[in-house]
């Protein structure tokens, strides 16, 4: 979970270039995805989410469902998230052709995952018996992940922080019995922050500069973005 993220809508090639030759593996969105934004629908695991209608959460997933409810009606949940990590087994090598140097592996504490709490807000006003009005705010991306600075892939992450504000108004209309449409637009805020080290001794060391040591005179890179 700790490289960088979010293929669509930020660009991480700044922090790659600074560390002259270093790579990354990129990940999909996913690593970040919270899926906790009805706890009705996460008790039976999601099972039924796009077609449940046991209360006005189930409208994150499919809008139409709002024409199930009568009156006026709010829902608020909330999930805490811990996570566990454990980190084995790691190889490094420098770049450049450089002899390999032992890296620092983590300093005793190798739980990365941060703990959270994640809220939601739905909200239905019935315009008439078919013809419902809906607001949904959720955080559908998020967490934060934090390695010791020492740690044996701190090259590629250190720390990676995503939050993630989606707000949906929403319309549902039954034109008939058995038959009911539901849709809105989806406004997401979303603030980033990705930093890792850079291997300044391997690159003094490839540069020839005297007394160069790789993998032990670390610098460090940080990039921050929001829209």
């Amino acid at each position: 979970m700790k490289s960088p993220f979010l293929r669509h809508g930020f660009t991480w090639g700044a922090i790659l270039a600074a560390a002259f030759g270093s790579t990354v593996e990129s990940a999909e969105a996913s690593g970040f995805a919270i899926r906790e934004q009805s706890t009705t629908a996460q008790g039976t695991s999601f099972a039924s989410a796009p077609t449940g209608v046991e209360d006005i959460s189930f409208s994150f997933f499919n809008p139409a469902s709002l024409t199930f409810h009568d009156g006026q009606q709010v829902a608020v949940s909330a999930s805490y998230i811990s996570p566990n990590s454990e980190f084995k087994g790691g190889e490094a090598s420098t770049a450049f052709g450089i002899p390999i140097t032992p890296t620092v592996q983590f300093d005793g504490d190798d739980e990365i995952g941060q703990d959270a709490a994640v809220p939601s807000f739905y909200g239905m006003v019935s315009l008439t018996d078919d013809l419902k009005l809906g607001l949904a705010i959720s955080a559908p991306f998020g967490l934060e992940t934090d390695n010791a600075d020492g740690w044996i892939g701190r090259y590629h992450a250190l720390e990676s922080e995503l939050l993630t504000v989606d707000v949906n108004p929403m319309l549902a209309f039954r034109p008939m019995p058995g038959v009911s449409i539901g849709g809105g637009p989806r406004f997401l805020y979303a603030n980033a922050t990705l930093n890792n080290a850079i291997d300044q001794g391997t690159i003094g060391a490839r540069f020839g500069i005297p007394g160069a040591r790789p993998t032990q005179e670390d610098g460090f890179a940080e990039l921050e973005g929001d829209d």
